[in-house]
């Protein structure tokens, strides 16, 4: 109750405005997934639930993909630990790697072929026949996943993960928020 009444005296202030100013106001929605490179759940929904809200919203949605899932660090020697095992984690690296240099339908489908292929765990062959079918560098996405970059993409994504409020508790985990931006302009 209390935020209606507050949208309705902010819409009723911008009204008010019209007069003298253009309103203009756009709404966006944030889609935050979180997923694992192997989990056959995360597939799912990518290709039948998340895939066609960005194909059917377009510029209405904002999707921040966040390979992690329930991967944990060994306190012990500071080596991330994943759910489905050492595959999944180099499949975590790859498709990070993939999703921070491409747009949002081309890591889906990245996503989804790796998934696709006959032996999904072998994530190292997974990863090239798709950076090639999809004609991405793969000595690039190989260095990334091989690399520092990779390391720290999946660093962010741990801490993206693991600073949920409320902790997620299986993957996958989806967070959404509304954003509603007021544009006003002086008119003339």
């Amino acid at each position: 109750m209390k935020i209606q009444l507050y949208f309705v005296v902010v819409f009723a202030f911008f009204t008010s405005l019209q007069a003298s100013f253009r309103l203009y106001f756009d709404t966006q929605v944030l889609i935050s997934f979180y997923y694992e490179s192997l989990c056959r759940d995360c597939h799912v929904f990518i290709e039948n639930q998340l895939k066609p809200i960005v194909l059917n919203l377009g510029s209405l949605v904002i999707v921040d993909l966040i390979v992690y899932g329930n991967a944990m660090m060994n306190q012990s020697n500071n080596e991330i630990i994943c759910q489905h095992g050492p595959p999944e984690c180099t499949g975590n690296l790859y498709q990070a790697c993939f999703i921070e240099n491409n747009n949002i339908l081309q890591s889906l489908d990245f996503i989804m072929c790796m998934s696709k292929q006959k032996n999904p765990k072998n994530t190292d062959s997974a990863a090239q026949i798709c950076a090639t079918e999809m004609k991405v560098n793969w000595h690039s996405l190989y260095t990334c996943a091989k690399g520092i970059k990779g390391k720290n993409i999946i660093a962010r994504n741990r801490k993206d993960t693991e600073s949920l409020n409320p902790p997620h508790k299986h993957v996958p985990w989806i967070t959404v928020y509304f954003f509603i931006v007021f544009i006003l302009l002086k008119h003339y």
